[in-house]
């Protein structure tokens, strides 16, 4: 899987021990401000959810379900998935750690934050 790594770093997401999916981190954010963003459009993607008169149980098997068949077409069949689909699957796995149906911090599925490291440019002092 070709990695998308953005000019400070990239979040890939796990599922079953294997990166499904990254997007690029495009602004100079500390962690803990990149994954209040997260929380914050999962918390919205869930209040959707529940607003259109689905049950907590009906997202929780949903989001499974639509990691589940990306696992599958990304990688026992081997195909392309489009923007939609990545999408799709990136809701469903932060609603599956949102909703504690997957521990972060301690399963082979989630995320972790990766930034690059910026070197100090040197001065050079002229005598």
């Amino acid at each position: 899987m070709k990695t998308i790594s953005g000019k400070y770093g990239v979040i890939p997401f796990f599922y079953n021990g294997q990166i499904i999916s990254s997007i690029p981190i495009i602004e100079d954010l500390q962690p803990w401000e990149l994954e209040t963003g997260l929380k914050k459009y999962t918390n919205e993607f869930i209040l959707l959810q529940m607003r259109n008169g689905k049950k907590l149980n009906d997202i929780i098997l949903q989001s499974k379900f639509n990691c589940e068949m990306f696992y599958e077409k990304r990688f026992l069949d081997k195909k392309k998935t489009n923007e939609d689909e990545h999408a799709s699957f990136l809701f469903s796995i932060l609603t599956l750690i949102k909703l504690n149906e997957i521990d972060n911090d301690t399963s082979i599925d989630g995320y972790i934050i990766c930034r690059k490291k910026h070197r100090k440019k040197s001065r050079i002092i002229s005598r």
